[in-house]
């Protein structure tokens, strides 16, 4: 009688023990995990760390260097598989009390993240007269600091203004032993002041008659009477702009125009009036057609003066 079975020869599971189950570390502060004394001698391993937000591991080592931030997670060896053990595992957990968060705030209420100034109600000097800063809970330093230094430089606190455009004002607070860094945000865009030109009365068109007296026209900029604007004529023979009045020159039309001048500081603008002048002695010609005898027709051109009438044919 012959009897036979099957031998099945596996690798070994190996034994991989942390010594500690749970580890605790305060931000900054450094640990290589160790194995009890059981554990299969031999072996290589590469760790993982779940969550890498709270601590950066070395993958060859397990040496564990703890970040700022505050949390838990695991940390796993993984050993290689052998010639005679087949690959194995072991984990702990890791707690890392971060550095505290600082509370930072602004002084006063930001409207979808932004702030508009202008150069010339906001600004004096090259400063920014009224800025926006911000505030820390915990009593930190405050920094600032500009992402454009071609609209706005930015240093302890103070606010140079270069020029138009926009730009990011970030307070930041540096880490501490005891606080993380922490910083907050928000957009500004400086701008030129927008400048407008008006004229008192409102009136776009003017019809006058040579000899009238002048009309008074105010020019008002932002609503205050300004000398800062220049006026140009379409024909100086028509109509001017002098010592705040439009005066008729000679029959025809001109145009007015009343230019504000664009500043480093601030918007031009523009305003325009037509002016129709009408000479009261210039003659008049009108052309009748009239039918008579056979039918055929003649043309008569008559002329008129103001002072009397004349016919001439």
């Amino acid at each position: 009688t012959t009897v036979s079975y099957t031998l099945v020869v596996e690798k070994a599971t190996p034994v991989i023990k942390f010594t500690q189950e749970k580890v605790t570390l305060n931000a900054g502060e450094e640990y290589t995990p160790a194995f009890t004394d059981d554990t299969t001698p031999g072996l290589t391993y590469a760790y993982s760390i779940a969550n890498e937000d709270l601590a950066l591991i070395d993958e060859n080592t397990g040496h564990i260097l703890a970040d700022e931030n505050s949390g838990t997670t695991t940390v796993t060896a993984t050993s290689a598989e052998t010639a005679t053990y087949k690959s194995g595992s072991a984990s702990f957990t890791l707690e890392v009390k971060g550095k505290l968060a600082p509370t930072l705030a602004f002084n006063r209420e930001i409207t979808d993240g932004k702030v508009i100034i202008n150069l010339v109600d906001d600004v004096n000097n090259g400063e920014w007269t009224n800025p926006v800063l911000a505030t820390c809970a915990e009593n930190l330093s405050v920094k600032y600091r500009s992402s454009n230094e071609e609209v706005v430089m930015a240093e302890d606190g103070m606010f140079m203004i270069v020029g138009p455009g926009t730009t990011t004002i970030t307070a930041y607070t540096e880490s501490t032993p005891e606080y993380a860094s922490a910083s907050i945000s928000y957009e500004l865009v400086v701008e030129k002041k927008a400048m407008t030109l008006t004229l008192d009365p409102a009136t776009e068109i003017y019809n006058l008659m040579l000899g009238d007296e002048a009309s008074a026209v105010a020019v008002l900029v932002n609503g205050a009477a300004s000398d800062a604007v220049t006026v140009s004529s379409s024909d100086d023979a028509v109509a001017v702009y002098a010592d705040g009045k439009i005066t008729a020159k000679g029959a025809g039309t001109a145009e007015l125009t009343f230019t504000l001048a664009e500043t480093a500081t601030a918007t031009g603008a523009v305003a325009k009036v037509t002016v129709n002048v009408t000479d009261p002695n210039a003659s008049k010609v009108d052309v009748l057609t009239t039918t008579v005898f056979n039918k055929n027709s003649y043309t008569t051109a008559v002329t008129y003066n103001s002072d009397e009438t004349k016919a001439s044919y």
